[in-house]
């Protein structure tokens, strides 16, 4: 699951684990970093609308992506509140 907040981006133990990064570094880069450097090019635009229909709206947040982790591709279906 992934939490996106004006002022913080959380993920679960659980994405962190799939895409093999520790909390604090992922956290660290905040959503426009995840989003460039782990969302699949292919896939930016169409997650970076649904984050803001759902920042913007209120609503709670899935969609299915694809990242180039740094252990390896990963198809992932993100849940998360805003």
């Amino acid at each position: 699951a992934l939490e996106v907040r004006a002022d913080a981006l959380h993920a679960s133990d659980e994405l962190l684990r799939l895409v093999g990064m520790d909390r604090e570094v992922f956290e660290g880069l905040g959503f426009p970093g995840v989003l460039e450097s782990l969302v699949h090019s292919d896939d930016r635009e169409r997650v970076d609308a649904a984050v803001q229909v759902a920042v913007e709206s209120g609503t709670s947040l899935a969609y299915e992506s694809r990242l180039s982790a740094p252990l390896g591709e990963r198809l992932v279906r993100v849940r998360g509140e805003v």
